[in-house]
């Protein structure tokens, strides 16, 4: 009888900063639109947060048949924000800004979570790869699978985008006080 296989999961996270100047809540959102990450869709967005999934397992051998015996998932997150470079200067705006910045994290973590999530799940299905009468045969099993979830992953994180309005509906709004 086979021992279940032993996964491993890592997270890392990583911040990058874009700057952006303004003593009013119009100056930041225009600094904002002008500085921040354009992505795939062509909107420019406050902030996006990108993820790499890596895995990598070994196989065991037992009467011929090939199971995973280990698997290791690896998570890296990075956090794409807006830095305000001198928010000192501006008052009142600092109370907004603060609270948006919080919001906003906030949001981008949901990213994270799903990722990460998602992981998990990826050392399941690999973990349960059993009974193949070649490593050959798991590896496109295992390759088929993962690449299920990871296409459920694009399309988990797309939903959360549209149920939230990318981080509207939590809060995630510069706007005056």
């Amino acid at each position: 009888m086979r021992s279940e296989a032993s996964c491993e999961l890592k997270v890392k996270e990583k911040y990058e900063y874009y700057d952006i100047e303004g003593v009013t809540v119009g100056d930041l959102q225009k600094a904002i639109n002008h500085n921040g990450t354009k992505w795939g869709d062509g909107i420019t967005y406050a902030a996006v947060t990108t993820w790499n999934i890596h895995y990598d397992y070994d196989v065991t051998d037992d009467d011929g048949r090939c199971s995973v015996k280990a698997v290791r998932t690896s998570v890296e997150i990075v956090y794409h924000l807006p830095r305000w470079l001198s928010p000192d200067s501006a008052g009142t705006l600092l109370s907004s800004w603060n609270d948006y910045m919080a919001h906003l994290k906030k949001h981008e973590f949901g990213h994270k979570e799903i990722a990460v999530k998602s992981a998990g799940e990826i050392n399941e299905v690999l973990a349960s790869l059993q009974n193949f009468k070649n490593e050959s045969d798991l590896d496109k099993e295992a390759k088929r699978r993962t690449n299920e979830k990871l296409r459920e992953l694009k399309d988990l994180q797309v939903a959360y985008d549209a149920k939230t309005r990318h981080g509207a509906t939590q809060g995630a709004v510069l706007a005056s006080q």
